[in-house]
């Protein structure tokens, strides 16, 4: 009963800080991942709108810039709820993106006015457009290297409980082992002492000694 109650209570602990490592270190750096993603596809849809050779291909390019932002914020929510780094890594990465839409605009504007080749200078490396994108590059970049630091804290942590668990573990097993062996000349000697008493009787009775 000892044995099953440390064996549950090692697998409780376990199970802790598997969760906490999904929760934290790995839920944060998938959000990461998918906001690059949605940063990817807002760029690329950016793109679409100022190459578009058919008006009608614009709000279609739009509404996908759109959707991949919502997601983006998304991300970001996930990200702070979790969040493993600095708040001002998150607020610079809240605050960046937010104001890249006023840039999209812009861009987009340019591109419905006839300014194509403005328009797409500013989604070009040194554009306004581009360069924005670099620095939000990099703010996540800064993020996950946080996070894989936390990360490594955290498995770290779970290595070193792991190892306290078994030390416990072992001086447990060690101390039954010890009592078992105490228990067990106990018992013989129990047994073995009247026995000898006995034997030393029966040889007095055998020789007479009355």
């Amino acid at each position: 009963a000892l044995l099953g109650g440390i064996a549950w209570w090692q697998a409780g602990e376990i199970w802790s800080g598997t969760q906490a490592l999904y929760e934290h270190p790995f839920r944060v750096r998938v959000a990461a991942a998918t906001l690059v993603a949605d940063v990817r596809g807002i760029n690329r849809s950016l793109k679409d709108v100022v190459l578009a050779e058919d008006e009608a291909e614009r709000p279609r390019a739009l509404a996908e810039i759109d959707m991949f932002e919502a997601d983006g914020f998304r991300q970001i929510e996930i990200m702070g709820d979790r969040n493993l780094g600095t708040p001002e890594d998150l607020d610079a990465l809240r605050r960046e993106f937010a104001a890249w839409r006023a840039i999209r605009d812009e861009t987009a504007w340019l591109a419905r006015a006839g300014q194509r080749d403005e328009a797409a200078a500013r989604t070009t490396p040194g554009g306004i457009g581009r360069e924005h994108v670099d620095k939000l590059d990099r703010i996540l970049e800064h993020v996950d290297a946080k996070v894989q630091q936390n990360a490594e804290r955290f498995f770290d942590e779970a290595k070193a409980r792991r190892d306290a668990l078994e030390l416990q573990l072992g001086g447990v097993l060690a101390a039954i082992l010890l009592l078992s062996a105490a228990l067990a000349a106990l018992l013989v000697r129990s047994i073995t002492g009247p026995l000898e008493t006995l034997r030393a009787a029966t040889n007095r009775f055998g020789a007479g000694d009355l």
